[in-house]
């Protein structure tokens, strides 16, 4: 009986983990690619939230646009730490790429209604 329970929860426990693919980065949906800067989605739900997501090189800005308005957009750096929260209340924001030195980041975006934040990865050229 004992040797059941066990096989039961290891084959429990490696059903688990085999399905458990919340951060695959081939999941991820790449929406701007230039010489300057990257952004990916976490996954393809979220090109319903996002309108535009488009790099002017003219202001240097990284400018996302969505359906509903954000409320904030938090910014994360390489190792998770938050390194700012901006409040937006907008249906669009501008980031300047002087905010942000090169490399990985992940913008967090609350949006109105939403329970869950919108994540988006950024990497900086």
């Amino acid at each position: 009986m004992k040797t059941l329970i066990l096989n039961l929860i290891l084959f429990l426990a490696i059903s688990a983990s085999a399905s458990a693919n919340n951060n695959d980065p081939k999941n991820t949906v790449k929406v701007l690619e230039n010489i300057n800067v990257s952004v990916s989605l976490s996954n393809a739900d979220q090109t319903n939230i996002f309108t535009t997501v488009a790099y002017n090189d003219n202001q240097r800005n990284i400018e996302f646009a969505t359906k509903e308005a954000i409320s904030y957009v938090q910014i994360f750096n390489a190792s998770g730490a938050l390194e700012f929260q901006l409040m937006v209340d907008s249906k669009k924001v501008k980031l300047s790429k002087n905010l942000f030195d090169s490399g990985d980041y992940k913008l967090g975006f609350l949006i109105a209604g939403q329970d869950n934040i919108q994540f988006a990865d950024v990497v900086i050229k």
